[in-house]
């Protein structure tokens, strides 16, 4: 009689891998988190090429520029404040480079863009575009016409090169300050010895010619001085006025600190003493609103037959044609 038996029961179903049982939140979070990877290195990329174009000179000038402008202020109201996304790209080898940078700005009446195209060229940015826009609207200012438009109307402070004094008279005494010129009344002058270098013009206040600065025009630089000094040297003094409303910062790279002699076609360079260090005063650093610095330095003298150099102060318009004094 046989056996009977019962029924055999199915085999156990294999148990689903981790990425089977997982796979619908892991490939969306996996997604994000490459989404996000990418972004925030994008966002990097641009936070470190935005950065370089702000602290570029071109950008800080370009910017200065428009938050002085009358017509700029007229539209979108004061303070003119630089907004975050500047687009563009600066390109700086040395003392020369280009940029063309689109900069966003707002106010308390609107917002709008300045928009520059610039050429570095020995050390000092030159424009060749500088716009403005108000969101929005088609029209653009252009802000080098007003800026010449300003300067031809006030012809006293437009020219760096003119030995039109400043109104300011010098009134900030320095105890490092070796020399220190006198203000005198002009006089009539005798006529000129053909053999001894020409006298550096005397003005009321002393000052030669002034410029502004490159990085902002509220910072001015007059030229109070230049004259021959013992040990064979050249002596030269001037000095730095915030004529602004805020503090404005000044620095510089001591190569652009020299003068040429045009007769001679030459170049000199600050001197130095027996230890290496710099015969000269200067300052670098934010000066406040009114705020003056008298500053020298002492340079090899040019020939006896040289009565012209041309004056290259750190960040300011050569002051070309500038007599050499006894």
């Amino acid at each position: 009689m046989g056996t009977s038996m019962g029924a055999v029961p199915p085999p156990p179903s294999p148990r689903k891998s981790w990425f089977k049982r997982n796979w619908k939140w892991f490939i969306p979070a996996c997604c994000l988190f490459i989404f996000l990877l990418i972004g925030g290195g994008i966002g990097g990329i641009l936070a470190i090429v935005e950065g370089s174009i702000k602290q570029s000179g071109a950008y800080t000038q370009a910017l200065s520029q428009a938050q002085a402008n009358p017509q700029v202020i007229g539209l979108i109201g004061q303070p003119v404040t630089p907004g975050f996304f500047v687009s563009g790209n600066v390109n700086v080898n040395g003392d020369s480079g280009d940029a063309s940078i689109s900069i966003p700005v707002s106010g308390p009446k609107g917002k709008g863009r300045v928009y520059a195209e610039a050429k570095k060229i020995a050390g000092q940015w030159q424009f060749q575009t500088l716009l403005f826009g108000v969101d929005g609207q088609t029209d653009r200012i252009d802000l080098l016409q007003s800026q010449t438009t300003a300067q031809t109307a006030a012809p006293a402070q437009s020219d760096p090169f003119t030995a039109t004094p400043a109104t300011t008279p010098d009134t900030t005494a320095s105890s490092a300050d070796p020399a220190p010129a006198a203000a005198t009344a002009p006089t009539a002058d005798p006529p000129p010895d053909p053999a001894a270098p020409a006298a550096a013009p005397t003005a009321p206040g002393g000052v030669i010619a002034s410029a502004q600065y490159s990085n902002d025009p509220n910072l001015r630089c007059d030229l109070l001085e230049v004259k021959r000094a013992s040990g064979n040297a050249l002596l030269v003094r001037w000095r730095l006025i915030n004529t602004g409303a805020k503090g404005i910062s000044y620095d510089f790279d001591w190569p652009q600190l020299y003068y040429t002699d045009p007769a001679e076609n030459k170049k000199y360079a600050f001197l130095t003493d027996s230890s290496g260090a710099r015969v000269l005063d200067m300052w670098w650093g934010t000066l406040n609103p009114g705020e003056q610095r008298l500053q020298w330095a002492k340079f090899p003298a040019p020939p006896a037959t040289s009565r012209k150099i041309t004056v290259y102060i750190p960040k300011f318009m050569p002051f070309e044609d500038v007599p050499v004094g006894q």
